[in-house]
This record gives structure tokens, C-alpha cells and sequence, in this order.
């Protein structure tokens, strides 16, 4: 019994005295971490789905904020090509005949062909418009032709088949932002096209929209059109005033 009794004791101190695994350490050994740790797979999912939210810009859950941290991100990024252009290390390929510059050879070729020499190979399948660039007649059918508005503003109901124009619109409507400026005089736009148009038409005197039908000639096609549908279509001023404002609005918003 004595013998018993001392084998148990020595069963107690040992047991007492050894060291025991930890209740948490065997349970945090045992149970899956949640951890943002994603599997090679799961991370090229993620990437995938990252960029094409990138693509479509502006996704719904983004707030103002959020979407004007990123047009000052691109802005900056404009900001230093400018100041690159001023150094003479961009925008190496000048327009002769206008304000327009680019770094790219070729753009500047379709530039030429299609607002100097009219030539404008891309046309539309299913209406006359014509263009010098591919990309441009794709934006065409899209937004025209398919109802294709991918990019949407997530501050009102506006849509647009294009990054570009959506930028503008937020930049214009909900962030007020005209960061190009005339080197002539104080006016200021939202996008180099448009602060050219204004170059080209206020202080170089150039009229690339000529009327087919008589002398007349404007600085912006939007004019152009105002002149061909109240002068040679004979439609009503106010009429004609409506549309060239409901055009206006779609292209610059």
C-alpha cells in the first residue's frame, strides 16, 4: 500500500513539475490565422479585379474624396510633365500650324491628318462620322451607337463611354478644378484640348471648322454647327441653340 501511495506521489510531481503545452498556444498552433494573407491565386484574382476597377474609374463605393485624391495624384504627374516641357524635355513634337504638342510622333501625324488636311480614314458604320484615330470612332460607337457608358460619376446619374471625360466632368462639376492655364491671358479650362481651342481661335486667329457652303469659318465645331443649322437648314434659332447646348454639355461635362 506504502509502495502504492509513494508511486503515486511520484506520479503527481512529476506531472506538477513538467512543462505543459499553453491552452493558448495550442489553440492559436491548431487554429487558422485570419490574416490578410491570400493564396498566389486569390492575389491574382485580386489583381485582376484591381485593374479592371482601374479601367472603369470611378467605381461607385469610392467617395469625393477618394476620387479627388487620385485627379490630384494625376495632376501632380501633369504638373511635372509641364514642367518637363518647359525644360525641353517633352512635348517634343509641335504642332506648326497650331498650339497643339505632343511626345508622340505619331499622334501628332494623326493630329495633322485629321484637323489640318481633313484626312480621316476611321469611318462609322452607321452614320457619316469620320475621324483620324481608331480610338476616337470606338468612343463614336460606344457611346453613340451601342449605348455603351461604362464609366459612371458616383456623385450624380452622369455616365460616359469615356475615362477621359468622365475625369472632366468631376473635375469641372464636383471638384471646380481648371488647372490649365492660358499663357496669353487669364483664361483657365479643365483639359489641354480645350485651353488649345481657346489659343488657337482667341489669340492665333485659327479656324479649322469651315462651312462647305459659304466663307464662314469657326474656331469650334459646336459653332460651326449653330451657323449650318440656322443660315443653310433654316431650323429655328432657339431650336438650334438647344441642341448645340445639349451637345456642348455632353462633350465638356
Amino acid at each position: 500500500m506504502n509502495e502504492s501511495i509513494a508511486e503515486d506521489e511520484k506520479i503527481r510531481i512529476k506531472y506538477e513539475t513538467s512543462e505543459k503545452p499553453k491552452i493558448q498556444d495550442s489553440y492559436e498552433e491548431n487554429t487558422p490565422k485570419i490574416e490578410v494573407e491570400l493564396s498566389e491565386e486569390e492575389n491574382i484574382s485580386n489583381m485582376t479585379e484591381a485593374i479592371d476597377a482601374k479601367e472603369k474609374i470611378w467605381h461607385d463605393s469610392k467617395s469625393l474624396e477618394q476620387v479627388k485624391e487620385e485627379i490630384v495624384e494625376e495632376e501632380v504627374s501633369l504638373i511635372e510633365t509641364q514642367v518637363k516641357s518647359i525644360q525641353g524635355e517633352a512635348k517634343k513634337y509641335k504642332c506648326t500650324q497650331c498650339a497643339h504638342q505632343t511626345n508622340h510622333k505619331k499622334h501628332l501625324e494623326q493630329h495633322i491628318n485629321g484637323v489640318h488636311l481633313g484626312i480621316k480614314n476611321h469611318k462609322c458604320t452607321y452614320c457619316d462620322f469620320q475621324t483620324a484615330q481608331k480610338a476616337y470612332l470606338k468612343n463614336h460607337m460606344n457611346s453613340k451607337h451601342l449605348g455603351i457608358k461604362n464609366h459612371k460619376c458616383n456623385q450624380c446619374d452622369y455616365q460616359t463611354s469615356q475615362r477621359s471625360t468622365l475625369t472632366k466632368h468631376i473635375k469641372t462639376v464636383h471638384l471646380g478644378m481648371k488647372n490649365h492655364k492660358c499663357t496669353h491671358c487669364d483664361f483657365r479650362t479643365t483639359s489641354r484640348c480645350k485651353l488649345e481651342v481657346h489659343i488657337n481661335g482667341i489669340h492665333l486667329g485659327i479656324k479649322n471648322f469651315k462651312c462647305s457652303q459659304c466663307s464662314y469659318e469657326a474656331t469650334q465645331k459646336n459653332r460651326l454647327d449653330l451657323h449650318m443649322n440656322t443660315v443653310h437648314l433654316g431650323i429655328k434659332i432657339i431650336s438650334a441653340i438647344n441642341v448645340i447646348i445639349k451637345h456642348f454639355k455632353r462633350v465638356v461635362l
